[in-house]
């Protein structure tokens, strides 16, 4: 992180909402879960007063969550601009249960 603020400008960091959704939808390779990290070098980026922006993918899981999304990224770092995007079925959604074909909440909402 030290390398990036110092010899970048900005960045764009991927994270996809609250740590159950990011746990879910981005586990490191480890299977261990992303969001502590991501939010950590996010505080770091914050502290450095760095310029970055949020990218999220939207999926079956988030989609009706978006508000509650953008509310947590807003009081928890700060981005200069937030970024959602629809899934595309490659890579790990291939193999995952990660899907963008119709509205399911993870976690209870509806």
């Amino acid at each position: 992180m030290e390398w990036i603020v110092k010899n970048l400008d900005s960045m764009s960091v991927s994270l996809d909402g609250p740590p159950d959704i990011q746990n879910y939808q981005r586990p490191l390779a480890s299977g261990k879960d992303s969001y502590g990290v991501v939010a950590e070098n996010l505080k770091y980026m914050d502290e450095a007063d760095f310029k970055y922006g949020l990218r999220s993918t939207i999926t079956n899981h988030n989609v009706l969550q978006m508000k509650e999304t953008v509310a947590l990224f807003l009081e928890s770092f700060h981005p200069q601009q937030i970024h959602f995007e629809p899934l595309f079925l490659c890579g790990r959604c291939l193999t995952s249960k990660v899907d963008a074909r119709r509205p399911e909440p993870l976690f209870g909402n509806s």
